[in-house]
């Protein structure tokens, strides 16, 4: 092979030959998966109000579900049941992430029997504990039930259509609230997604797009992220995840982040002088930071927290912590309500061919043979020989040809970017962001960017996929990248100056991209030009000279850039590992 400079393969067309084109006019799958939602619980209601006796459901720990009902308050016209929560990580050892049930239940049989059951433990540790005390009348247990709910909500129950949340006390869960929060889900019923003898026909041509979409509806898909979110999906179910919500918890991560700065920017100059005002100013922030804390936790609920202290977000560590998870239920609530609006229009069409109006990205299934394939498949094995390709997609968002062409940088190159299956659903939807929190980096090193890899092996530490036949099917993105004016570090040398540390933001005016270097590189003898000016690093892994006499900690080159428009989506590889 010649060297770079004289090196240019040529390939016939840049845009993918989709053969499914036709079908690819725009769903509003948010708006389809709503109506679904709002259809199931309006009949679950529905449902509920034709029972009178199942309306308010007995705790099942109180063993009472045959035998008991819970009391109705006759002049309010609502339950004695109340759910609370209580979230503050300014009290003791542990603090609190707690919640706390209350029912009165009577007993069926016998009219003079009723019991105050109350039912109280840490979010996300199980049931918690319980107790059961009987009372001979309902006017002792309901005296007993107001006294109860005053001391932890600092409320009277007879004006609890007025409640007001308490400093350190516990907050109710209103009761149009509570159904969604608590008790009802939406699940996906992806065993009649899968089962194509009830689907009515794909119209997508070839078995290789309904393998790639068949693929994305697996259950792993969603427990996976489920799992990785750390989401109680008891007290916040996946179905019930609003945009809203979110957006409002993406709010006061963005506002715990200036309050952390501004917090170690007062410590600092504390260390010379110390004035009243300054004094006062660090007081006033740290009371932000509590208050935003238990904000963002009541918002979120998660897990995990049950052995170990719920961590104040007051540092730059734990906010990453919760940026990522952040972004990781984006994510989730994306592919969910994609998949239960194909599960809402399962009578009028195929899930797959749902899927891929709804994603609305082009695919051209490659053929091994192509020039462009082999291509790949040699940029894949330089650094994962053992890696078993299945298919190769020429795929394109819409519009990021152009918005790529409008940025008008040099220094294009293709590059490998990792992610798991459900948030390829996501990249694919909405393309690969740099937002205000983590986006969709998979890394963050040198800052919040899109971080690609010249490396596979790189970039493969990144992908989950699905596990089938005892191996695991995973999907990689190979990106154009427009690197423009790269600023290089070794990420192991003093700084020279603010460019060279990459604890603070690359300045933009000067340089469009970094590049970390790795102890091991593409032999640059052997990358080409193909059309379009656009690099493709093939050689074999070799030592990096340029850091042959110090230490680097990057294994491989690591390349990242701060504008998602100049990033477009090339080929997607599937494969098995």
């Amino acid at each position: 092979m010649r060297k770079k400079d004289e090196t240019s393969v040529p390939i016939e067309q840049r845009h993918p030959n989709d053969p499914n084109t036709k079908l690819l006019d725009s769903t509003d799958f948010y708006a389809d998966a709503q109506h679904f939602i709002e259809t199931f619980l309006s009949k679950t209601s529905s449902n509920k109000k034709k029972k009178k006796i199942d309306v308010y459901e007995v705790d099942p720990l109180s063993k009472m579900s045959q035998t008991g009902e819970v009391v109705i308050d006759e002049e309010k016209n609502q339950p004695f049941d109340v759910r609370l929560t209580k979230t503050d990580v300014g009290y003791g050892l542990i603090g609190f992430y707690n919640f706390y049930r209350m029912q009165i239940i009577q007993h069926k049989s016998k009219t003079n029997l009723f019991f105050l059951f109350t039912r109280w433990g840490r979010i996300g540790d199980g049931e918690g504990q319980h107790q059961m005390t009987p009372f001979s009348t309902l006017d002792e247990c309901r005296k007993e039930f107001s006294k109860v709910f005053r001391e932890k909500t600092g409320n009277l129950w007879k004006d609890v259509e007025q409640f007001q949340s308490k400093p350190k006390k516990y907050t109710l869960i209103p009761w149009n609230e509570r159904e969604i929060q608590k008790h009802v889900d939406v699940s996906i019923d992806f065993q009649r997604l899968l089962d194509e003898n009830e689907q009515i026909p794909s119209k997508l041509q070839s078995e290789v797009y309904k393998t790639l979409f068949k693929t994305w509806i697996h259950p792993q898909v969603i427990r996976q992220n489920v799992k990785k979110t750390h989401l109680d999906i008891e007290w916040m179910p996946v179905s019930q995840l609003k945009r809203s919500s979110l957006d409002k918890a993406r709010e006061i991560l963005e506002k715990l982040k200036s309050d952390i700065e501004k917090k170690e920017q007062l410590r600092l100059e504390n260390r010379q002088s110390k004035t009243i005002d300054q004094s006062v100013e660090i007081k006033q922030i740290l009371d932000s930071i509590y208050r935003h804390t238990n904000e963002f936790y009541s918002i979120v609920p998660l897990q995990g927290y049950a052995e170990e202290k719920l961590p104040m977000i007051d540092h730059e560590r734990i906010l990453k912590e919760k940026e990522q998870i952040l972004d990781d239920i984006f994510q989730l609530e994306l592919s969910y309500k994609m998949l239960l609006a194909a599960q809402a229009n399962f009578e009028k069409i195929s899930p797959y061919d749902y899927l891929y109006k709804s994603i609305h990205c082009h695919f051209e299934a490659m053929n091994k043979d192509d020039m462009d394939s082999q291509l790949i498949l040699r940029y894949i094995w330089t650094s994962s020989p053992d890696i078993e390709v299945e298919q190769i997609f020429k795929i394109a968002r819409p519009s990021e040809e152009q918005r790529l062409n409008d940025r008008k940088l040099t220094n294009h190159y293709l590059l490998w970017h990792g992610t798991n299956i459900c948030n390829l659903i996501s990249v694919l939807t909405r393309g690969l962001l740099v937002g205000s929190l983590t986006a969709n980096s998979t890394g963050n090193l040198f800052g919040k960017g899109i971080y690609t890899s010249d490396a596979f092996a790189k970039s493969l530490n990144y992908c989950s996929g699905v596990v089938q036949n005892e191996s695991e099917r995973c999907f990689m993105i190979l990106c154009e990248v427009a690197l423009g004016q790269i600023k290089e570090t070794n990420n192991n040398t003093r700084p020279q100056d603010d460019d060279d540390d990459v604890t603070k933001p690359l300045d933009l005016t000067r340089y469009q991209s970094r590049k970390g270097n790795g102890r091991s590189i593409p032999d640059p003898r052997y990358t080409i030009t193909r059309n379009f000016d656009v690099q493709m690093p093939l050689g074999q892994l070799i030592p990096n000279p340029s850091i042959s006499n110090c230490y680097s900690s990057l294994p491989y080159n690591e390349y990242i850039v701060y504008d998602e428009a100049q990033v477009a989506l090339r080929y997607l590889v599937q494969f098995r590992r």
